[in-house]
């Protein structure tokens, strides 16, 4: 499988640049407009949790990659250098309690209730230098 990377920088305008460089690969891919609505969401939603409660230098970057595998699936990679998010570590963040539904959320914690339920995979890696990779795996129609 071939990645395609982009790298973006800690900044809320580069969002709309991750969800275009994604957008591109998808309609390349011959993905469906609703994979590619709500994975567009989820994409979003990594990137502002990555901007808000991951990367804890101002200069650091992220890298950004998408592939599809010859087995029908979307994999998406992010990979910069901060705090490992976890949905674990992010419910504790947040007060979240095991929720069933998005009623049970706060106004917090809805983008990891979204990315996990639209989603098939979510990977959560780190390492001893504070690499951290968020990998996502969407099973394509």
């Amino acid at each position: 499988m071939i990645m395609e990377t982009i790298t973006l920088k800690k900044y809320y305008e580069d969002i709309k640049k991750g969800r275009e460089f994604f957008k591109k690969i998808a309609l390349k891919n011959d993905i469906s407009e609703n994979t590619i609505f709500f994975t567009e969401i989820v994409i979003n939603e990594v990137i502002a949790n990555i901007i808000e409660h991951g990367i804890v230098a101002d200069k650091e970057d992220i890298l950004f990659k998408i592939g599809v595998s010859n087995y029908s699936e979307l994999l998406i990679e992010f990979q910069y250098v901060g705090n490992y998010l976890t949905y674990e570590s992010i419910k504790k963040h947040t007060m979240l309690k095991e929720v069933e539904s998005v009623e049970d959320l706060d106004a917090e914690g809805r983008g990891i209730f979204l990315i996990h339920n639209l989603m098939d995979k979510v990977i959560y890696e780190t390492d001893e230098n504070n690499i951290v990779k968020i990998i996502l795996i969407k099973k394509l129609d």
